[in-house]
C-alpha cells in the first residue's frame, strides 16, 4: 500500500520541534519587551554632564566665580544639548516631565584647571 501523507506520530514530532523553535526564538527576542527607561534616563544625564563640561569651557563667568550652576534647559538654549520640537528634554520615565529644570553645579579646579559636573539634588 502506497502512503501520501505523514503519520500520526511524524506530525506530533513536527509540532513539538516547531514548538520548541518558536520558545528559543521569543526568549531571545524578548529584550525587545523589557522597560529600559531607567538606563536612557542615566544616558541623557551622562550628556547633559558631558555638555555641561563643554559649556564650562567656554564660560567665562566659571572661569572668573569658580563654579557656576547651569540648568539642562539652559544647556538647550545655548545649543550644548538637543531636545525635541518644543524645546524640551523628556525624562524617559515619565513623558509628561521635563528635565529641562535640573541643576547641574559646574566647579572649576584650580590647580589642574579641570572642570567637575554634578547633578545637585
Amino acid at each position: 500500500m502506497k502512503s501520501n501523507g505523514y503519520t500520526l506520530i511524524e506530525l506530533l514530532i513536527l509540532m513539538g520541534v516547531v514548538g520548541l523553535l518558536s520558545i528559543v526564538f521569543l526568549t531571545k527576542t524578548s529584550y525587545a519587551f523589557t522597560d529600559n527607561s531607567d538606563e536612557y534616563y542615566n544616558n541623557i544625564i551622562s550628556l547633559a554632564i558631558d555638555s555641561a563640561k563643554k559649556y564650562g569651557e567656554t564660560s567665562k563667568k566659571l572661569q572668573e566665580e569658580k563654579s557656576e550652576i547651569i540648568t539642562i534647559g539652559e544647556l538647550v538654549e545655548k545649543k550644548y544639548m538637543g531636545a525635541n520640537e518644543d524645546g524640551k528634554v523628556v525624562d524617559p520615565r515619565n513623558e509628561n516631565k521635563s528635565l529641562n529644570g535640573i541643576r547641574i553645579l559646574l566647579k572649576l579646579n584650580e590647580d589642574n584647571n579641570q572642570i567637575t559636573a554634578t547633578v545637585e539634588k
